[in-house]
């Protein structure tokens, strides 16, 4: 079992300011006992491209390490504590990717909350092995949105709809692939007698 989950808080008037290390984190319950972060992979995230479409601009972001975590008890990823990014959403996995959105808040308490991140990882907490975005272009583990704090998405086929803080719907393109294996149930009906 893989437990997925990300450190920050924006609850009180001083957690704007508060530029702490916040990560992500996929640690394998293994049951063994009590861990610490020198027992996970350390993977490290690169800012450094802009991609364009359609007129815009987006800053992308991925996920780099040559390490695997076969003998390790799973991985993390440290955000960026100058700009005060943390996790405050739970993450949602979607075939091989974990989906989630990192926040940045503004320290204006007139301004509608900052920006953040749209990401995807690998469940190995490395940069996606296809282009989970079909807008970039290339495999990056997602870009960066602007205007508004992004909130926990919602899959419908292959979008996922994100609100923000500014009242927008971002509506993204995904691409998962598809899962060959056994699918379960993908639908049902209601029957009356």
């Amino acid at each position: 079992m893989l437990v997925l989950f990300g450190t920050g808080q924006y609850l009180t008037q001083t957690d704007p300011i508060n530029v702490n290390v916040q990560s992500f984190y996929g640690v394998l319950d293994t049951g063994a006992g009590q861990l610490t972060k020198d027992d996970l992979v350390s993977r490290t995230m690169v800012e450094s491209e802009t991609v364009g479409t359609d007129g815009v601009s987006y800053d992308v972001r991925t996920s780099v390490s040559d390490d695997l975590f076969d003998t390790e008890d799973g991985w993390y990823v440290d955000f960026n504590t100058a700009a005060g990014e943390r996790i405050t959403q739970s993450a949602q996995v979607r075939g091989e990717y974990v989906f989630v959105n990192s926040i940045i808040p503004t320290s204006n308490p007139c301004d509608i909350g900052g920006d953040g991140w749209v990401m995807a990882f690998g469940l190995d907490g490395r940069t996606p092995d296809r282009e989970v975005w079909p807008k970039l272009g290339g495999e990056f583990v997602g870009f960066k949105t602007e205007g508004g704090l992004p909130n926990p998405g919602s899959f419908l086929g292959d979008y996922i709809l994100i609100p923000r803080s500014d009242s927008e719907i971002l509506s993204e393109e995904v691409d998962v692939g598809r899962n060959t294996g056994g699918l379960g149930r993908v639908g049902w009906q209601e029957l009356y007698n």
